[in-house]
């Protein structure tokens, strides 16, 4: 999963958004800019440095160590608040988990996964789509760790669903995207072949 440099680009801006709207919203240091800043430096290293395997890694453990300072610090502990929907962020944080870990392998089936036509009916395009989607969610699991512990009520309700909802949206717009070049291609293709064949009925070949 985290071999692809889509699932550190995702995680960050992730972690940024997350991160610029937890200090536009509360009162905190200046200072903690840096941490929202920090992790954008890692990743413009790693671009840099051609996709270094240490740096990818560094980058994952500034997010990790710098998300720990920001959302564990006093001035935000104060505004943590559990109530009966913050079951809610646990069960879609969970499900959006087995999501970004399951889809990169998961096969056609009539049960779950971005199932729509032009998945279902061509299995390159079902791969890649859901390839993709799998960091799109992974970029939801930060927001849902926190929506756990912070914002109340229904509004937490709402904002998990839509943290569940839009990469599954995105993925099967990607997958539309993606899809329709080789949906033409395979067009002109049997269109060629029709042809063809109508060619050949009307000007047989006839023996020696």
């Amino acid at each position: 999963m985290f071999e692809n440099s889509k699932y550190l680009l995702s995680f960050t801006i992730s972690y940024v958004v997350t991160g610029i709207i937890t200090l536009v919203t509360t009162v905190t240091p200046t200072y903690y800019i840096l941490l929202v800043i920090i992790p954008v430096i890692t990743l413009i290293l790693y671009y840099l440095y051609k996709k270094n395997f240490y740096i990818k890694l560094g980058t994952y453990a500034v997010i990790l160590v710098c998300g720990t300072i920001m959302w564990s610090s006093d001035f935000l502990r104060k505004h943590i608040v559990i109530d009966e929907y913050s079951i809610t962020a646990a069960v879609f944080f969970v499900l959006n988990l087995v999501f970004a870990i399951v889809f990169p392998y998961i096969k056609p089936n009539g049960f779950t996964g971005i199932r729509i036509p032009i998945t279902l009916n061509y299995p390159e395009i079902w791969e890649r789509t859901h390839k993709a989607t799998s960091a799109y969610v992974s970029g939801t699991l930060i927001p849902l760790f926190l929506l756990f512990f912070y914002t109340n009520g229904a509004l937490r309700f709402v904002l998990c669903l839509l943290l569940v909802g839009v990469p599954l949206i995105m993925g099967a717009f990607y997958a539309n995207i993606i899809g329709r070049p080789i949906v033409k291609e395979e067009r002109e293709r049997d269109a060629n072949d029709l042809k063809e064949q109508i060619r050949k009925e009307e000007h047989p070949r006839i023996p020696k």
